[in-house]
């Protein structure tokens, strides 16, 4: 064999084995590639699941908070206000505004504050206490048939021991109708009347101010602390009773629930048995007198309720209807001239 033979066969030989180590070098380099993907896909996986796990402690732990702060106040829990840039008032409401401790102004229908000052601030709220009072009333008719709007009610030592200001003037023992006191109370604005429903409704008054208080609390209204069931400041030290123009407009709405309610806020006088007639106290809702010929009734208004005490100033709360629309009003701490 010659010289030149054996070269070829030996060139076809390595060229065979170029081939065969390239095919190989070619087959394994895949396989770096592969496992380099999945350990990417691995900790790409990783990745992703570890926080899916902080997510998940972290909304297991913002359920429990939330469930700790709504579980308290879940029944009867108020539809909040919807606070946000208000409207000006007029020149004249403006100046006015300005003196009084705390107001609010909304459009029930759309939840909107139109106007505020201090309305979510405690004041003390005198008389409009008093609408506690009559929900707590009024929400015990609705479920209890044996106590309703014609109950007798014999007058206890609780009633007839309460400070003698603006009050009806029972006596112990006496027999009146439940929904007597009722208009006494919020026609009138009596004091022993409120005292007298609340023993009536909860044993004794300390009872139904204990009661107040949680059911004020329990619907998310958290800035009233009331001590009386009529507003009159309370011991030595003439404690009163506190709430914000927003929970006293939480009340009101609560209240309109009730048409007996609402009946007796545009009642401008109601006739006991006894033959006494009690009078409203919202010069808004009455007509002219001799003293005061051009007064007239507001259009519109359906009252709800007035109140005063020396630290309270004149508080008011009122509800319009107007345009198709109704609006709630609440100011506290106004003088004489500006309620």
């Amino acid at each position: 064999m010659s010289w030149k033979n054996i070269l070829i066969i030996f060139a076809v030989i390595i060229g065979i084995h170029a081939v065969v180590i390239m095919a190989i070098v070619n087959s394994n380099k895949p396989e770096p590639q592969k496992k380099i993907a999945a350990t990417d896909n691995v900790a790409e996986k990783n990745s992703r699941s570890a926080p899916d796990k902080t997510e998940e402690k972290q909304d297991k732990k913002t359920a429990v908070k939330t469930a700790e702060k709504v579980k308290p106040s879940q029944p009867g829990m108020v539809k909040p206000f919807i606070f946000g840039k208000t409207q000006a008032l007029p020149p004249a409401l403006h100046k006015q505004s300005q003196r009084a401790k705390s107001g609010i102004l909304i459009d029930l229908n759309s939840r909107k504050v139109l106007w505020s000052k201090r309305a979510r601030h405690p004041v003390a709220v005198a008389s409009l206490t008093k609408l506690m009072t009559a929900l707590l009333i009024a929400e015990k008719m609705e479920k209890d048939p044996g106590f309703k709007w014609s109950k007798p009610v014999k007058i206890t030592a609780e009633a007839t021991n309460v400070e003698r200001s603006c009050v009806l003037g029972v006596k112990k023992d006496e027999l009146y109708i439940l929904g007597e006191l009722m208009q006494s109370m919020m026609i009138n604005s009596h004091n022993d009347s409120a005292a007298q429903l609340a023993a009536e409704h909860s044993g004794n008054v300390g009872n139904f101010v204990k009661l107040m208080n949680f059911s004020a609390h329990s619907r998310g209204m958290l800035s009233t602390r009331f001590n009386s069931p009529n507003g009159l400041p309370q011991g030595k030290k003439r404690i009163n009773s506190f709430a914000s123009a927003e929970d006293i407009c939480h009340i009101c709405e609560e209240l309109m629930k009730y048409p007996k309610i609402m009946q007796l806020c545009v009642m401008r006088s109601a006739r006991l048995h006894t033959g006494r007639r009690v009078y409203s106290h919202n010069n808004l809702l009455l007509g002219p007198t001799k003293r005061r010929p051009k007064r007239r009734p507001v259009d519109g208004l359906i009252g709800f309720k007035t109140g005063f005490t020396n630290a309270a100033g004149r508080c008011f709360l009122g509800v319009f209807f107007y345009k198709g629309r109704c609006i709630i009003i609440a100011t506290f701490g106004c003088s004489s001239g500006d309620a």
